[in-house]
């Protein structure tokens, strides 16, 4: 599966989706300036890393992953240091518990580490808990990224 980036009207922000829709963000840059494409690796890595904790969590929990999702909101990149800071939701229905705590996600995605690229790498985590059967519910909604 493959990352997209769709720029937007404004320089600053851009808009990335998975092929299969599973992911849906926003990447915004602290300055106001333009994301450089120097800056998107470390983007589409960090990424790729919440993907792949997704998919981890969901073959552990077999039968029960219907009830869970880790979902990237928004990705800010400071454009001076080229740092990227994550945020990211961890869901989960109502009639289930929590499967991951907010600090596995934040260590497992490399809170405070400098990735290959040279960029350092921080992460927010918000639990979220929803009622996922019903017929409103979408783990990319609108009001995830308000």
């Amino acid at each position: 599966m493959s990352i997209e980036i769709h720029r937007t009207e404004k320089p600053s922000t851009v808009i990335g989706t998975t092929t299969d829709d599973s992911q849906f963000f926003i990447v915004h840059t602290r300055t106001g300036g333009m994301l450089y494409k120097g800056c998107l690796k470390s983007v589409l890595d960090a990424v790729q890393e919440v993907i792949d904790l997704e998919k981890e969590l969901k073959a552990l929990l077999g039968d029960r992953s219907k009830d869970h999702a880790i979902k990237v909101r928004t990705v800010y990149v400071d454009d001076k240091s080229n740092d990227v800071t994550l945020f990211v939701d961890y869901l989960h229905d109502r009639s289930a518990n929590p499967f991951i705590t907010d600090n596995e996600i934040i260590k497992r995605l490399g809170h405070g580490f400098v990735d290959q690229n040279g960029s350092g790498r921080y992460v927010e985590v918000k639990t979220n808990t929803a009622l996922f059967s019903s017929e409103s519910f979408h783990s990319i909604a609108d009001h995830f990224y308000q």
